[in-house]
C-alpha cells in the first residue's frame, strides 16, 4: 500500500510539473550561438527561438538553469542578448497568470536598475507578448531545425542558386527555391533560413506558417 501510494504521489508531482510551463527544461541547438542550450521554462525558450530570427542580435545567453527571480533576483534569472555593436539587453520573463500589475512593475524596475548599473538595457517579456508571436515562433522553430539538420552538409550549389534568386530583385515563392534544379530541398531550406536569420532575405513569418507559397525577397538594400 505504501509503495503504491508513493508511486501515485510521484506520478502526480510529475504531471503537475509538466503542466507548469515554468518547470519545463528544453535542449535546443542555437544556430546563432553555434551550440546546444539548456533552457528552463517555456517563456525563455519561446523568446530564445524568437531571438534566433532577429538579424540585429549577434548572440544571446539564456537564464541560468535553476535560478528564478523570486529565489535569487541578483543571480542571472534573465536572458542576456548582444547586438553587433556589443550593446546588451537583459530580458526578464513574467508569467501573467501568477502576478498582478504591481509585482510586474516592481520586477521590471529591478531588472532595468540592475541592467543600467552594468551598462545594459532591461526589458520585461510577458506571457501575453510571447503568445502573440506564436506563428513567428513556430516558423523559427522550423527554420532552426532545418539549419541544424543540414549543419554539416555541403551547400555550394544551394547558396549559389539562392544568391541568383535574391539578385533578381523580385520576390519568389519558397517552393521555387526548394525545387531548384540540382539542389537538395532540405539544404536549400537551411540556406534560406540562414539568409533570413542574417537579414539578407525577408519573408512574412508573422501572419502565416511557412509554406511553399511563402514569398522571399532580398533583405538588405
Amino acid at each position: 500500500m505504501c509503495a503504491k501510494s508513493a508511486s501515485a504521489e510521484a506520478a502526480g508531482t510529475a504531471a503537475s510539473s509538466r503542466r507548469n510551463f515554468a518547470a519545463n527544461l528544453w535542449i535546443f541547438h542555437s544556430n546563432k550561438n553555434r551550440r546546444y542550450l539548456h533552457i528552463e521554462g517555456d517563456l525563455p525558450f519561446m523568446h530564445c527561438v524568437l531571438l534566433e530570427g532577429r538579424a540585429d542580435i549577434a548572440s544571446y545567453q539564456p537564464p541560468r538553469a535553476g535560478v528564478s527571480f523570486e529565489s535569487a533576483p541578483r543571480l542571472r534569472s534573465y536572458t542576456v542578448a548582444r547586438d553587433f555593436a556589443g550593446n546588451q539587453t537583459w530580458f526578464g520573463y513574467y508569467h501573467g497568470a501568477s502576478l498582478g500589475t504591481e509585482p510586474l512593475r516592481a520586477r521590471r524596475e529591478a531588472l532595468c536598475t540592475d541592467a543600467a548599473m552594468n551598462g545594459a538595457r532591461g526589458e520585461m517579456m510577458t506571457e501575453r507578448q510571447l503568445e502573440g508571436h506564436r506563428i513567428l515562433f513556430d516558423n523559427w522553430l522550423v527554420l532552426s531545425r532545418a539549419m541544424t539538420a543540414a549543419g554539416s552538409c555541403p551547400r555550394d550549389a544551394e547558396a549559389e542558386a539562392l544568391t541568383a534568386l535574391l539578385n533578381a530583385r523580385t520576390a519568389f515563392e519558397l517552393g521555387r527555391a526548394l525545387q531548384w534544379r540540382q539542389c537538395d530541398p532540405a539544404i536549400m531550406l537551411a540556406v534560406v533560413a540562414r539568409q533570413l536569420q542574417l537579414g539578407n532575405a525577408k519573408a512574412d513569418l508573422t501572419t502565416a506558417l511557412l509554406a511553399p507559397t511563402t514569398l522571399i525577397c532580398g533583405g538588405r538594400a
